[in-house]
């Protein structure tokens, strides 16, 4: 397996390290996991077969959503100088 040599701040190494002593693993698999996860390309094998379309169950059946109640119009939260929020 190849060997990846990088220089960072002393600062960004220590939060590195501690991050990695968080998840309980050495700091070296804990960057090739971010190193995998950044550059990995395409979904992993059997997402769309365990997760879109995936359902084994029952066909799902949407409820019921009744009638919306109506609404009075209110006027637009607004920020000094008259300015609208959205």
């Amino acid at each position: 397996m190849p060997r990846l040599y990088t220089c960072v701040p002393n600062d960004l190494a220590a939060r590195a390290a501690a991050r990695a002593k968080a998840r309980g693993m050495p700091v070296s698999r804990y960057l090739a996991d971010l190193i995998r996860r950044d550059v990995e390309l395409g979904w992993p094998d059997g997402f769309f077969e365990r997760v879109v379309g995936g359902w084994n169950g029952a066909p799902l059946r949407r409820a019921s959503q009744g009638r919306l109640a109506p609404t009075t119009s209110t006027p637009s939260p607004r920020i000094a100088g008259g300015l609208p929020l959205w």
